[in-house]
């Protein structure tokens, strides 16, 4: 980088003291286009520091326009620029871009004139270097030719050369002119209408439910990107972690992330506010910026331990009391997770147990607590279902959608009841002033920082409450499924977390933090929670060599198709928490938006640091008590709004102490 300064640095010193004061001078040459006519050419003669001479000369170009830059020391012989003026030819470049028409028609003689007058051009002009202008690319013997002129001379004039070139060159990945039009991206054709909805019915090759098989098929037969219709409704859709880091740097500081239909018109007819999801623009900023002071700082987070610890003793207490003295197995165990989850996020949202998680065999839980994640359950399932299917529920009203929208129903009527609660705690407490007293949950903090009504707060509230359940517990499963399969990982993880057993607290930037956090996104990459994230572009993108205007939905699907990649992942098939733990691994990932569990930029997910912080406290409590082996058939992931395991959790859980 001080190198880079220093390059730019001598470039500006190159225009003050040299360039400026030559044009001051008037040395602009106006000499008359060979290819005759009225038509003129503008040259600019410039100086470098080292009173090295450069002449700047735009070059015809029947389809480029590109700054040409001659080196004078290997100046032309006249009887070269006589043939260039008798055969036509101003450069190289019009000689190797000329139009077929003209040289048809100007017959083999002249053919063999411009053929005579390249080779002699290679051979006097090798020095030459094309800078495009921006947006334009280089072409590959330029390139070859810059590269055996300035990489072989160590002079520091050749090293400021090659740093100031860097500097010009254009940073796309794509030339203006490689470019292809949106309408050449390819994608399957589907019907009038109707798009290729009918593929994802009985009449097609796909199902709703496998929309990730349907997705890698499309990407195998199509390649990196591919566009796809459903009715009014176009999506592209890209693998390429290069097109996700461009729309990252161009979605500005309020990204637009398109909401789902299905969730957002349940919801409006059932009357519930759409919720943060569905809301873009200052809106949406201003009440996630509240989220953010609530939940994403980090010592907010910490505050937080004592509670999710209190319902881990807990859910520690059920393990042990619900496991097979045989076996060791903990019938349906997945659900146990899923009560765990819900019971977590609640306590930091509302500062509520909801009775999902005790430590005794046959006590009872609440039962709205129980129809809340009954119903969520359902939303997921249905939800999915809806999303990825024909959207046959737009038209009427199907049993699925009517089964969908209960769902929501009751979901909002539910969380309604604890936020109902919670604020009737706070209008009873004692009366102190609102703007000194401490926060200890999620929604009096969100109360103090916004004038949210009660339906948007309970919409808010619903929306973290289902978006911390699904993800931590497949999670967890995912977690102890991979350390089940790789007992010496297992292993050397619990030794790393007895050193820190002593710690009340351990920091996050211990090493058994960091080597669970390894293990978790390991786990993660090879069991990926979501196949498809999206963003609505606000500007014109290139995005794998196609023109792609604003106000297109681009989803991208890098997590389907990348994550056992060799070319991404140094031995991709194997489970390896190393990659993750230090940057100088050999198996670390090789390219910046291969992976984003939590999604990227302003709209990645605001629980990210307390499911981080919950999944930390308990893989380390159960590792710490239990070693965990697994003797079932291969766990997959199935199709929700969020992945679910798709096999039952017959997790064996024997005790440390014996």
């Amino acid at each position: 980088m001080s190198f880079r300064r220093e390059a730019v640095k001598k470039l500006v010193d190159i225009l003050t003291n040299e360039i400026i004061p030559q044009l001051a001078k008037n040395s602009i040459d106006h000499t008359a286009s060979a290819s005759g006519g009225g038509n003129r050419r503008l040259s600019l003669t410039l100086s470098t520091a080292s009173g090295i001479p450069f002449t700047v000369t735009p070059s015809r170009n029947y389809h480029n326009v590109t700054k040409k830059i001659v080196d004078n020391r290997y100046d032309e012989s006249a009887r070269v620029k006589a043939k260039r003026r008798s055969s036509g030819v101003t450069s190289l470049q019009e000689s190797e871009s000329a139009c077929p028409f003209h040289a048809m028609l100007a017959g083999r003689k002249r053919n063999q004139r411009m053929a005579d007058a390249k080779a002699e051009d290679r051979h006097t002009c090798r020095a030459s270097h094309t800078l495009p202008y921006h947006g334009q690319a280089l072409r590959q013997n330029t390139l070859r030719d810059l590269a055996d002129k300035v990489l072989d001379e160590k002079s520091p004039l050749r090293r400021a050369q090659r740093a100031i070139a860097d500097l010009l060159r254009p940073k796309d990945s794509a030339s203006i002119n490689s470019t292809k039009s949106y309408s050449a991206i390819p994608g399957p054709r589907g019907l009038p209408l109707l798009g290729s909805v009918l593929d994802y019915t009985f009449l097609g090759p796909f199902s709703a439910r496998e929309f990730n098989v349907a997705m890698r098929a499309r990407h195998e037969r199509y390649g990196n990107i591919f566009k796809e219709r459903f009715l009014s409704e176009e999506f592209v859709y890209t693998c390429d972690p290069d097109d996700l880091n461009l729309i990252a740097r161009n979605e500005g500081r309020m990204p637009i992330r398109p909401h789902l239909d299905v969730i957002v018109e349940g919801r409006k007819q059932e009357g519930i506010p759409a919720g943060i999801t569905a809301v873009q623009g200052e809106e949406w900023g201003k009440l996630r910026s509240a989220v953010n002071s609530a939940i994403m700082k980090p010592k907010v987070v910490r505050s937080y331990v004592g509670a999710q610890k209190a319902v881990i003793d807990d859910f520690l207490k059920l393990m042990k009391v619900q496991r097979c003295l045989k076996t060791g197995e903990i019938p349906e165990y997945e659900v146990l997770l899923n009560k765990w989850a819900l019971e977590s996020v609640g306590v930091i949202l509302l500062d509520t147990r909801l009775g999902l998680v005790k430590g005794e065999m046959n006590a009872e839980t609440d039962p709205v607590a129980d129809r809340l994640r009954t119903a969520m359950d359902v939303f997921f399932d249905y939800g999915a279902r809806l999303t990825f299917g024909m959207p046959t529920w737009k038209v009427f009203q199907t049993k699925e959608w009517k089964i969908f929208r209960k769902s929501q129903r009751d979901e909002f009527d539910c969380a309604g009841h604890y936020v109902d609660k919670k604020l009737k705690e706070i209008i009873n407490s004692p009366s102190t002033d609102s703007k000194t007293k401490q926060a200890h949950s999620f929604l009096e903090h969100l109360l103090k920082k916004t004038d949210l009504k009660r339906n948007d707060a309970t919409t808010l509230c619903l929306e973290l409450l289902a978006g911390g359940i699904d993800t931590t517990s497949n999670a967890v499963t995912f977690t102890l499924y991979e350390l089940s399969r790789n007992p010496e990982k297992q292993e050397k993880l619990r030794e790393l977390l007895i050193k820190d057993s002593d710690t009340e607290i351990p920091e996050t930037t211990s090493e058994s933090s960091r080597y669970l956090r390894g293990c978790v996104h390991e786990a993660l990459r090879l069991h990926p929670l979501t196949y498809v994230n999206m963003r609505k572009t606000t500007k014109d993108l290139v995005l794998s060599g196609y023109q792609v205007p604003a106000g297109t939905v681009v989803r991208y699907t890098q997590h389907l198709m990348h994550t056992k990649n060799e070319e991404y992942y140094p031995e991709a098939e194997k489970y390896l928490p190393e990659r993750w733990v230090s940057r100088s691994s050999p198996h670390k990932c090789t390219k910046q938006f291969v992976f984003t569990p939590f999604g990227h930029g302003a709209r990645q997910c605001p629980g990210r640091r307390i499911a981080e912080q919950e999944l930390d406290l308990l893989l380390r409590a159960i590792l710490l008590n239990f070693r965990v082996e697994y003797h079932h058939e291969d766990i997959g992931t199935k199709v929700r709004l969020f992945n679910n395991a798709d096999k039952p959790s017959r997790f064996a859980f024997h005790p440390l102490n014996c």
